[in-house]
């Protein structure tokens, strides 16, 4: 038995089902635990066919109601007797990890989907370094979605010989290429979007995917946008994952051509729409924006940072900008605007590279190729039930 752990339901279903619905299918039985959250409840109906335990794991600042959910963790491992526990996620890993620790579960991964401390300085860099620390120190094996994360955590001292793995090229599950083929990418539903939105063949548009926060380089996106004078050539910036109520009342009102779309279900039609995508983060896991982003054969401009230099090829298929520096951001756009050719090119590089490296089918065999490896000997000695 494997028991996979995440806390919100939308992770789950994109980053965790592939994998557990893989293992069942290859006779190693696979588990969800996942927490419930309000206004995720259609996620959580679109895995009823998986098996699921509700079970909430994310960390609380009240003693009570994490001894609460520790208690729990440990009862529902001591009752499956799991021989394989995943906690995915920094923040609802270390329940997990511990409750197993101490049920002796042998294999323990934790899957690393980034290092935010990295974004961050002064207290709050050390405590979520802090933390990492801890998920390590109750895991027997680590995962990581990206090599530049990897190579971080190895420069900075968190690994300390313990035995980690980058599967393949990274990313969590990789792309369901058959989700993103020409019917839903390509020229007709491009046009079909944009006739949509409003917007000229001519007009030049940018997306970002993500919160309207400083970590996330909103603000730096903004002062870009500004900067550059895109409006004024009549750009438009789409803004996915937020609405005009959720921007902070500092960002307010937003720049002209500033256009926030609340969260959308279904993004293909909006990468196909657009001409670039641009992230201009603090800190990444592995952005699942840039690359669907690729997949849509559509180029990417984001900051030179762990995760993200993983997502982006500079010159190959998007740009790499240095990290809070808005006139770097300013310059790239400027470039892709003028050059619209190079965005074809950058675009085109970034489906082969999904195509060769993120494939899902690609990453799920490199993935059912670990287990198999790790867990033989417990395998062969106990058995997997």
């Amino acid at each position: 038995m494997i028991l996979h752990s995440i806390h919100v339901p939308v992770s789950a279903r994109q980053f965790v089902a592939p994998l557990a619905r893989r293992l069942c299918r290859s006779g190693m039985p696979t588990v969800i635990a996942v927490g419930t959250r309000l206004g995720q409840e259609r996620h959580l109906a679109a895995m009823m066919r998986d098996p699921l335990v509700l079970i909430e794991s994310d960390l609380s600042r009240s003693l009570p109601i994490m001894a609460r959910r520790l208690w729990a963790w440990y009862r529902l491992v001591r009752r499956m007797r799991p021989r394989v526990v995943h906690a995915h996620q920094m923040r609802a890993a270390m329940i997990p990890l511990f409750a197993a620790w101490i049920a002796g579960v042998p294999v323990r991964i934790y899957h690393n989907h980034g290092l935010p401390y990295l974004g961050h300085s002064g207290p709050m860099r050390w405590g979520l370094r802090l933390l990492e620390r801890i998920n390590l120190m109750w895991s027997t094996d680590v995962w990581f979605v990206s090599r530049s994360n990897c190579q971080e955590a190895h420069r900075d001292g968190l690994l300390c010989g313990r035995r980690f793995s980058v599967i393949g090229a990274g990313s969590a599950v990789g792309i369901d290429l058959q989700a993103w083929s020409e019917a839903h990418i390509g020229s007709a539903s491009r046009t079909a979007k944009r006739a949509a939105l409003g917007l000229a063949p001519s007009t030049f548009t940018v997306l970002f995917v993500g919160r309207p926060t400083r970590r996330k380089g909103f603000e730096d996106l903004l002062s870009a946008w500004i900067d550059g004078g895109f409006a004024e050539r009549g750009g438009r910036l789409l803004c996915a994952g937020f609405s005009h109520t959720e921007v902070p009342a500092h960002l307010q009102p937003l720049p002209a051509g500033v256009q926030p779309c609340g969260m959308i279900e279904d993004m293909r039609p909006w990468y196909a729409a657009c001409d670039v995508v641009c992230l201009p983060s603090w800190h990444e896991g592995f952005p699942y924006a840039l690359l669907e982003c690729a997949a849509a054969g559509r180029p990417s401009v984001g900051t030179d940072i762990p995760g993200i230099r993983c997502a982006i090829r500079h010159d190959h298929t998007g740009l790499l900008v240095p990290v809070r520096n808005a006139t770097a951001v300013t310059a790239a756009l400027r470039r892709l605007e003028g050059e619209r050719e190079v965005c074809e090119l950058l675009g085109a590089g970034g489906r082969r590279m999904v195509e060769r490296w993120f494939d899902q089918e690609t990453v799920l065999n490199q993935q059912e190729k670990w287990y198999r490896s790790r867990i033989h000997p417990i395998a062969s000695s106990a058995g997997i039930d």
